[in-house]
């Protein structure tokens, strides 16, 4: 149980801010992957000096930097895909 409040605290709160967080300056979205390092470190029960980057990786999760990028991306192909087909035009 706590490992999925976890989860879902640290994955929907970043989802719903992703349109803020797009241009954000680097320093700024290292201070949000360190507050997504502890929360995975405490889903495995890590400790503060054990590799990271595993963890993220088992966990599905994106570094903080590219998961802005990919869920800014995934709305625009979604669009692509659906105005490329020919003929189709969802116009008034």
């Amino acid at each position: 149980m706590f490992y999925l409040l976890t989860v879902y605290c640290v994955t929907c709160l970043i989802f719903i801010i992703n349109a803020v967080l797009v241009g954000l300056p680097a320093y700024l979205l290292r201070r949000l992957q360190s507050v997504m390092n502890p929360a995975a470190r405490i889903i495995f029960g890590l400790r503060r000096t054990d590799h990271i980057s595993d963890t993220l990786i088992t966990l599905h999760w994106l570094q903080a930097q590219e998961r802005v990028l990919f869920m800014m991306a995934v709305p625009v192909t979604i669009c692509y895909a659906l105005y490329s087909v020919d003929g189709y035009n969802p116009g008034p």
